[in-house]
């Protein structure tokens, strides 16, 4: 997976990251839900007004002990906390695009899980814009 962003918060060292990131994944879930309004009639018919559908994807990265991958991915979390929409390419990398998408990271869900002593596991939601 290949994730670029423009760093803005909890910089690494202080003066920020290139806001690249190549890391490989584990996990992968997209879902879909849809904004909708039905009016069912006396006769059992049912008129569905659709205003939107919305596509988030799950992600889990591979178990790492790389400390600069770790406060990338803090960096990250910090950087797009307000909404600020970055790049995922789930399947390639910055020589080797594959399909690079533009997503926000849905709210709350950025988790850091320990793995043993030196290793750590990333997950986040996202949702293309």
């Amino acid at each position: 997976m290949y994730i670029n962003w423009t760093p803005l918060r909890a910089l690494v060292n202080g003066t920020g990251s290139d806001g690249k990131l190549e890391i490989g994944i584990s996990q992968e879930d997209r879902r879909s839900s849809k904004d909708i309004k039905e009016a069912r009639a006396l006769s059992g018919l049912t008129e569905t007004i659709l205003h939107r559908i919305d596509y988030e994807t799950s992600i889990k990265s591979i178990p790492t002990d790389d400390t600069s991958i770790k406060n990338k991915f803090r960096e990250l979390d910090a950087s797009v906390a307000a909404g600020e929409v970055f790049t995922v390419d789930l399947y390639g990398t910055e020589l080797e695009p594959i399909d690079p998408i533009s997503v926000q990271m849905v709210s709350n869900t950025y988790n850091e899980t320990r793995k043993g002593i030196r290793h750590f596991e990333f997950s986040f939601r996202i949702r293309e814009v």
